[in-house]
């Protein structure tokens, strides 16, 4: 195994099984969907901010129009309007702020580690920064709270020299924290009335509590906990890179991440024996306050022990029973 990005990282820890399908490169189910609504409006926007290099002047609808149409099939025009609303939101922090972009997508690659760093910032003063672009529905005390141990922050803290030899300009007495700009999220939708620019003045100045917040959090060096990081990094490393080569038939699951990100694994098939639709439409049970219908033991009526089989028959008869 040649890297272990970030993700990689959390594949791994979340499930062997799906880390070692991926890696692989093995089939996803037919009605698998990872590239979710979410992770488009992220890529998107992701996006502009690179063409752009986070400078408002450089913006234009155009490039927004281009980078929706390559990074999101299933965007709408109201997410390209928010998305809008996001962006200018971000560059108005970004001119506050008074940072100055050094470089954007930053390649960091090692003997066994490879990563993309959103953005490297520096002040007049010549500190520089790693900085993590985030499209979240909410900051929660909790993120805020823990955002020093994020293993992310922590790895990329920990490629300063890579940093400093791709970057001469920077110095490494100068290195000042990492941090996360986030964009909290908003479900409104543009009224028909309503030009773009007045949109985004609703949304980020007339709504009060519920308009649209940018954050800008950042943990200073001292904060940090990269040595820590770089041992768990090689630890994975080290279980990952043996899986790979040993090749198992059956590598170690963990169902409890099977519905990680409120979506299916898109590998669900293969440790469920059929796809999450197929799966879902054999476990149908509802209740209502107006109705209960009978609970579908079809599946449960496949299994091969003689107990299950007999209680799968009698709930079915309670069941019938109720209705």
């Amino acid at each position: 195994m040649k890297y272990l990005s970030n993700s990689g990282m959390n594949r791994y820890a979340a499930c062997p099984m799906k880390a070692y399908l991926y890696s692989t490169k093995a089939e996803i189910d037919s009605d698998s969907d990872p590239d979710t609504l979410p992770l488009q409006i992220g890529k998107t926007f992701h996006d502009v901010l690179e063409k752009t290099l986070h400078d408002r002047s450089k913006f234009k609808m155009s490039i927004l129009s281009k980078a929706a149409e390559e990074n999101g099939p299933d965007l709408e025009l109201r997410d390209i309007d928010l998305i809008y609303v996001y962006l200018m939101g971000y560059y108005e922090l970004h001119e506050k702020s008074g940072l100055r972009v050094v470089k954007v997508e930053l390649k960091i690659e090692t003997e066994d580690f490879l990563g993309y760093l959103d953005v490297i910032l520096v002040d007049p003063q010549g500190f520089w920064y790693i900085a993590d672009m985030k499209v979240l529905a909410t900051v929660s005390p909790q993120l805020v709270a823990a955002l020093h141990r994020d293993q992310q922050l922590n790895l990329y803290a920990s490629k300063i020299g890579q940093i400093l030899h791709a970057l001469p300009e920077l110095k490494f007495g100068h290195f000042a924290g990492v941090m996360y700009r986030v964009v909290q999220k908003s479900k409104a939708n543009r009224k028909e009335t309503e030009t773009l620019e007045e949109f985004d003045n609703r949304l980020r100045v007339k709504m009060g509590s519920r308009k649209v917040k940018f954050y800008q959090l950042l943990v200073k060096p001292e904060g940090l906990d990269v040595k820590y990081f770089k041992s768990l990094h090689k630890h994975y490393y080290k279980r990952a890179s043996e899986m790979m080569l040993t090749k198992p038939e059956n590598p170690l699951r963990n169902y409890k991440s099977c519905y990680d990100y409120f979506r299916p694994c898109e590998y669900w098939s293969r440790c469920h024996s059929k796809n999450f639709t197929e799966c879902q439409a054999n476990f149908t049970t509802i209740y209502t306050q107006d109705s209960i219908e009978p609970i579908n033991v079809d599946w449960l009526a496949t299994s091969k022990t003689p107990s299950k089989l007999k209680q799968a028959k009698t709930r079915k008869r309670n069941a019938e029973d109720l209705l």
